[in-house]
């Protein structure tokens, strides 16, 4: 038996298994660093990888592991490493994906976390202290180098905004352990006029009644959530009335208001939200024909009403 610097007793007779949660890359580091430590003092540990996007099954999968760890990217990084600026929708959806997975582990699985973009040193200690490593501040031996090929990248105005209201959260949440909130900006909708495309500042509601913009297909944690849509419109507006759809595999939530005068509006509402792991999409619908008149998405906000039990 030998007893851990960290507060831990490592039993070198019993194996007991860490399930790591993280991106490819850095499963492959966390897995080749613990057997490393494993080879050096003699344990027994079972390394579980477990998938980026968690579903109910996977998350049952994690319940048995003797600890879990997660293996968190710098936000700006995970961009990068899931496309970077080129394809920016689709790498900040995947990025927010693995994000909401770390979040609900950590908030409802106790899972401890680790910044793994930082030095190489710093990062196998900290890996070390929570396997309860005999000696967690000798590491030289056991660092394993890691080939990052993603580029550094300077995300534009647009995209910082969403990766500071949609991501960082997430990863902070993840860290602390406390419930959070997200901002859901303009940037991160689409426009229903021309499907595929983001939504302008302002777009003109002429013409039928219709769905407006829709997305973003982002994960939601589970939980009990407020959210609050926030809204202008253009005197031209008028009187008109208007529908926020959630939709998650089917719709889950319809709010109706009324635009009465010009300027900006928000509203409020709960949601139960209960869909780990499934994408979510919120619909913005006209229910009414207009001739005229300009609307603008700015955002919608979640605040977690979730006691931890």
């Amino acid at each position: 038996m030998n007893e851990g610097l960290c507060g831990n007793t490592i039993t070198q007779e019993e194996a007991y298994s860490v399930a790591l949660h993280g991106s490819p890359m850095w499963i492959e580091w966390g897995r080749t660093t613990i057997q490393g430590a494993c080879k050096k003092y003699g344990l027994n540990i079972d390394v579980v990888a477990l998938p980026e996007a968690l579903t109910p099954a996977s998350l049952g999968a994690a319940g048995h592991s003797t600890q879990i760890i997660l293996l968190l990217e710098d936000p700006t990084r995970m961009i990068a490493r899931r496309g970077g600026s080129t394809a920016f929708s689709e790498a900040l959806r995947a990025a927010v994906t693995t994000a909401t997975s770390a979040y609900e582990l950590a908030w409802r699985h106790g899972a401890t976390a680790i910044e793994v973009d930082t030095e190489g040193e710093l990062r196998t200690r900290s890996l070390m202290r929570l396997i309860g490593a005999p000696d967690c501040d000798s590491v030289p031996d056991l660092i394993v180098k890691v080939t990052d090929a993603s580029p550094v990248i300077l995300l534009q105005q647009g995209h910082s905004t969403a990766v500071e209201g949609c991501l960082a959260p997430l990863i902070r949440g993840a860290h602390l352990k406390m419930p959070t909130s997200l901002r859901w900006p303009r940037e991160v909708f689409l426009s229903g006029d021309a499907p595929g495309t983001p939504i302008p500042e302002t777009f003109e509601i002429a013409g039928a009644a219709r769905v407006l913009t829709y997305g973003p297909y982002f994960p939601l944690p589970t939980g009990r959530w407020l959210v609050s849509p926030t809204l202008g419109f253009s005197h031209q507006v008028g009187t008109m009335p208007f529908l926020i759809e959630i939709v998650c595999e089917s719709i889950i939530h319809r709010a109706y208001f009324e635009a009465r005068r010009a300027g900006i509006f928000s509203m409020s509402f709960e949601l139960e939200f209960a869909n780990l792991g499934v994408p979510l999409e919120i619909r913005l619908v006209s229910q009414d024909s207009a001739l005229e008149g300009m609307v603008a998405l700015i955002e919608v906000s979640f605040e977690s009403n979730t006691i931890k039990v």
